[in-house]
């Protein structure tokens, strides 16, 4: 999940339905409004973090780290060689954390942060 640039969304990755939810911050902390954000085709958004208006979403089986608008159109795409599990976005360089998938992915220690400029 991400909140976005001026504090007012919270945007939750839904991995298995394939979409980024967002909802409302209300002054109290109370989340309303939920609404879909992005509707995401054959995707599975898990890591995600905002970058201005776009989010960044990890995708762990497709291997690969998305940025999409709020109509869920891909803006750019990073390829990678293990799952995607998290991004974030800093001085103008992408973060994601990655892995190889599988049954043993706890005790693989295949973990690495990967690094592209934006």
């Amino acid at each position: 999940m991400a909140i976005s640039p001026d504090g007012g969304t919270l945007v939750v990755a839904e991995s298995y339905a394939s979409r980024l939810t967002a909802f409302d911050i209300a002054p109290g902390g109370d989340l309303v409004n939920r609404r879909p954000w992005a509707v995401l085709e054959d995707a599975a958004p898990d890591g995600i973090c905002f970058q201005e208006q776009w989010i960044w979403y990890g995708d762990v089986p497709a291997r690969r780290c998305v940025r999409v608008d709020p109509s869920g159109s891909v803006d750019r795409v990073v390829e990678l060689d293990q799952g995607c599990f998290a991004c974030a976005v800093g001085d103008g360089v992408l973060y994601m954390l990655t892995a190889t998938w599988g049954p043993d992915v706890a005790t693989a220690r295949t973990g690495r942060v990967v690094m592209a400029t934006l």
